[in-house]
């Protein structure tokens, strides 16, 4: 999640958030709701969403009349429900899936209703409050939302595609019957040379600082299944 937004697959979300949400009331949160949900499909982590996705939506709704507290907490619970968003989930779905036997196909189409309520919850708390706050909060009309960049057609194509190749990559092969592991490692494989070719990002300092954060979040997960695996192996032996 983490190298895909590094090397460009942000830019295709806020790009579809913008546009889904454009003269909506609440439209600006309700764009960072919709960049929350894509971006939590492939992250799994809030805290790794909130990067991803905050440091664009968060100055959007302050600039459309929200607090900075009401930005920043709509942006928190919109990113929050990524470790139960399939299909990538978070880390409790591959100890669920050690502990209780089952194929992560299973845990994915569990995941779907509670996501599903987490997200339209929110979203209708976001147009209650604009409704209610109808003189202070602004729909989202024609102003830009981050950088200049964002306005290149082209470039959302890019994006977009370093965004859908990698997530089909790692369905097709788990539906195939590989492991999630082998999903992840040829997603990781596809993204690469895909990135190089597309060139959305380029800029080197953003791909290494990413590459580094990737490899951290990576770290920490390892040591929850290692931890979880050896609970539950101790679980099942005594």
């Amino acid at each position: 999640g983490l190298l895909l937004s590094t090397v460009g697959g942000g830019v295709a979300l806020m790009g579809l958030a913008r546009v889904l949400s454009r003269g909506l009331a609440g439209g600006p949160a309700i764009g960072a709701l919709v960049a929350s949900t894509v971006a939590g499909s492939f992250v799994g982590a809030g805290t790794s969403n909130v990067a991803i996705t905050g440091s664009i939506t968060i100055p959007g709704m302050k600039r459309a009349g929200y607090t900075p507290a009401q930005a920043g907490a709509v942006e928190a619970i919109a990113s929050n429900a990524s470790s139960i968003t399939p299909p990538i989930l978070g880390a409790v779905a591959f100890v669920m899936m050690n502990i209780l036997k089952i194929n992560y196909l299973e845990v994915i189409a569990m995941s779907i209703l509670p996501a599903t309520l987490w997200f339209l919850a929110v979203g209708f708390y976001i147009y209650a409050h604009a409704n209610r706050h109808r003189g202070v909060i602004k729909p989202l009309n024609t102003e830009q939302v981050g950088d200049e960049r964002m306005l290149s057609a082209n470039l959302y194509m890019r994006s977009a595609l370093l965004l859908a190749v990698p997530l089909m990559v790692i369905i097709y092969l788990v539906m195939q019957g590989y492991t999630v592991r082998m999903g992840g490692l040829g997603a990781f494989v596809v993204t690469i040379p895909l990135a190089l070719i597309l060139r959305v990002e380029t800029r080197w300092s953003v791909w290494s600082d990413g590459l580094r954060k990737a490899a951290f979040n990576a770290s920490a997960v390892t040591l929850v299944l290692v931890i979880g695996a050896i609970v539950a192996d101790v679980i099942t032996l005594t």
